[in-house]
């Protein structure tokens, strides 16, 4: 059996909408035996967690001209 890939490396926007799923199947927490639920809240944590420390992007590098000779600054 292949061993899935961790959290951190599907997109923030699969994370996301798998993280609303397992929060509608928690709806109905009290249909769900007590160990699949348990998991499941874990399971949100674990995707709630790796969503809020996602890096933020770098800062973009913009370059300015460089000063003409005899101009000063």
């Amino acid at each position: 059996m292949d061993r899935p890939s961790p959290l951190r490396a599907y997109p923030a926007a699969t994370l996301h909408d798998l993280g609303q799923a397992v929060a509608m199947v928690l709806k109905y927490k009290d249909m769900l035996p007590t160990d699949l639920a348990t998991k499941l809240d874990l399971f949100r944590g674990d995707i709630g967690q790796i969503l809020r420390s996602s890096p933020r992007p770098a800062p973009t590098f913009i370059p300015r001209a460089a000063p003409q000779e005899g101009t000063r600054t």
